[in-house]
């Protein structure tokens, strides 16, 4: 993970050269989770995180930002009402990578009275890393190796293991507000559609936990259904019965608080090179009409 925060830097210093549709910034952010553990409650279980961002602004009315951001999401039966008698709960990190498109809804111009504010919708794609995790014996312990609902197991042949890197559309809306012609502030929040139903290693129906206890691990069916914990005999009358439901995916949201740097440009000072100076005396004429309406 750590390569590949550190490439992502790399590439927003280099980025960080080309001028005034540049910005680069840094955020804080908090995550939550919905699935089979949180089905309808969003906001609970929120965790905080950051991350780094690069923005190119396109138009007035179209950016293009690259992420990275890391943070954690994690959830439990007994904190919620929805199927308690269940006992499973999870933690997992979320470190991940993508690109939006960010429309905004008014013409967004940095360094202008009349355009330093505008509401956005973004939508774009995003790969992300996930690696769930539940306490036995007071130690946390990963679960995708456990098979926790048979998976890599010869009697459950059509249930693989699966993958702990996976693909997402970030979706959201947000509002970005210019501090200065150089800092940029924006607030957003987004839900990540996801290609996996594991981020909390739970899909489908219980095991058989002899199978789980003589082919993958003993801790395993105890991992699998904590409802065991009490049975030595792994005589369960779960079996087979439902666990999660495998007919919808899992979902992540992200809450963003992020100051980026907008570059000035070198390289393009005259006015028929650089379509933005086009507009500059517009501009600087409206701001010197305003300037004397405006308390701060």
């Amino acid at each position: 993970m750590k390569k590949y925060l550190v490439i992502l830097v790399i590439f927003l210093i280099t980025m960080s050269a080309y001028g005034q549709r540049n910005e680069v910034g840094i955020s804080g952010s908090g995550m939550y989770y919905i699935g089979d553990l949180n089905p309808y409650y969003h906001f609970y279980f929120t965790r905080p995180g950051g991350g780094l961002y690069y923005r190119y602004n396109y138009r007035d009315y179209l950016s293009v930002r690259l992420f990275g951001n890391y943070g954690s999401v994690r959830a439990a039966d007994s904190l919620l009402n929805y199927y308690p008698e269940r006992k499973l709960h999870f933690r997992s990190q979320i470190l991940e990578v993508g690109v939006v498109a960010e429309i905004n809804y008014y013409k967004f111009r940095p360094g202008t009275i009349k355009h330093f504010f505008s509401p956005y919708l973004f939508l774009g794609i995003n790969w992300f890393y996930f690696n769930p995790q539940a306490k036995y014996n007071d130690e946390w312990v990963d679960l995708q190796p456990m098979g926790t609902e048979g998976q890599g197991t010869t009697f459950y042949p059509d249930r693989k293991p699966y993958s702990l890197n996976s693909f997402a559309i970030p979706m959201g809306i947000g509002v970005k507000i210019a501090l200065s012609e150089t800092f940029v502030c924006h607030i957003e929040w987004g839900m990540r559609y996801t290609f996996t139903d594991y981020i909390d290693d739970v899909s489908t129906t219980y095991p058989d936990p002899l199978v789980l206890a003589s082919q993958i691990d003993p801790i395993a069916p105890y991992l699998s259904d904590p409802n065991l914990l009490n049975n030595t005999e792994l005589n369960s009358s779960n079996t087979d019965k439902w666990r999660g439901d495998p007919s919808t995916n899992d979902w992540y949201s992200v809450i963003n608080v992020g100051l980026s740097f907008r570059f000035k440009n070198k390289t393009m000072k005259c006015e028929g090179m650089n379509p933005r100076y086009r507009d500059k005396r517009k501009d600087y004429e409206y701001n010197l009409k305003n300037k004397n309406k405006i308390s701060f």
